[in-house]
């Protein structure tokens, strides 16, 4: 695509918080699912989890370098900070 030239592009004040409608009623327990399954792993103690992947993806192909070197810098700067977090795809 072309350049964007992001001083030109107006955009609607956004509407105060206050203002904003709040969803408050709590929705009926839905029945338990049976027969279903998904990708995850069991845990010791019989919950169960996925991976807790960051993604992180460009909206122009030209940022794809930046992107691997962000990966790489996130992986050894930060994942060892977030033991909770399994890794980083880009």
């Amino acid at each position: 695509g072309s350049w964007i030239d992001e001083s030109l592009v107006e955009l609607p004040t956004a509407p105060p918080l206050n203002t904003l409608p709040l969803a408050t009623k709590v929705p009926e327990p839905l029945p338990p699912l049976e027969g279903y399954t998904f990708e995850g792993y069991r845990n010791a103690d019989g919950s169960v989890g996925t991976k807790n992947l960051l993604g992180i993806t460009t909206s122009v192909h030209c940022v794809a370098g930046v992107v691997d070197y962000v990966v790489k810098i996130i992986e050894r700067d930060l994942l060892p900070k977030y033991p909770n977090v399994d890794g980083v795809v880009g």
